[in-house]
């Protein structure tokens, strides 16, 4: 499968729904195909199911792409980031397929020989992490490797996530930052710090610490009012009533601070 073009790669809710379906046909087969001579437990089986079920659950994953709340939407703009949970994908279902070949007698689960540690500074990147397995790793045969590399696969999904919630909050607060300023003159907000904090005065920069104080307060302002703009547009079922307190209720959060004492 040819990841390089996300165009022609198939969409992470759909490589998702596999992943949770060939974990899950695992998770059966342990119980279907005992093995006396291997040490997998059921209970691994099902912690990694778990496991990736709530990594899929947090990022919206496993939402229809057209969502707007789908991890497909999310990463539209950032095709590096979905090749890399894609591999992951792959990586999985690879060390899958092999443990079922495993569980089915179809090959003999082989001892691993212990590999001599690797020269450092050969340029590998985190995306073979999965490959180079750490080497206090206790997998001493080659169904325990296979679960190892779904384990750390799976911890790679999670460090992934966190990179796409991270990024997710910048990229929404640039855009609030990006709106017109027109509407959101920091005047009334320095003024409303100057009255309502007179001890600033006694400061020795006095009118610095007031125009950030202030120019803060607007970029709030200008923030939740990106955020309010994007939550009415979501719900679709909402009824008139609802829209119109939720509209007023916008306003009211929005209106400067100043001016909101005087009223």
């Amino acid at each position: 499968m040819d990841l390089t073009t996300p165009s022609s790669a198939p969409s992470i809710f759909k490589r998702c729904l596999e992943v949770k379906s060939s974990l899950n046909h695992l998770h059966a087969a342990v119980d279907e195909e005992p093995r006396d001579d291997l040490s997998i437990k059921k209970d691994d089986i099902g912690d990694h199911l778990d496991r990736f079920l709530l990594w899929a659950g947090s990022l919206g994953a496993l939402r229809d792409p057209k969502s707007r709340l789908s991890l497909d939407q999310r990463l539209s703009s950032t095709p590096e980031v979905r090749e890399k949970i894609l591999r992951r994908f792959a990586n999985i279902e690879e060390a899958i397929e092999d443990l079922q070949a495993i569980l089915s007698r179809d090959r003999p689960t082989r001892q691993m020989a212990s590999a001599p540690s690797s020269p450092s500074g050969n340029g590998s990147d985190d995306d073979d992490e999965v490959e180079s397995l750490d080497d206090e790793s206790d997998a001493d045969d080659e169904a325990h490797m296979m679960l190892e590399i779904i384990s750390e696969s799976i911890k790679t999904l999670f460090k992934i996530a966190v990179i796409i919630r991270k990024s997710g909050t910048r990229d929404r607060f640039s855009k609030a930052l990006q709106m017109s300023t027109s509407s959101f003159s920091d005047v009334h907000d320095i003024d409303y710090v100057r009255q309502r904090h007179p001890k600033l005065r006694q400061h020795s920069r006095p009118e610095s610490v007031t125009e950030r104080l202030g120019s803060a307060i607007s970029k709030r302002r200008q923030f939740i009012a990106y955020v309010g703009i994007i939550a009415l547009g979501l719900p679709k079922s909402m009824t008139k009533s609802r829209r119109m307190r939720r509209q007023s209720w916008s306003r009211a959060r929005l209106q400067p601070f100043s001016l909101r004492i005087a009223t």
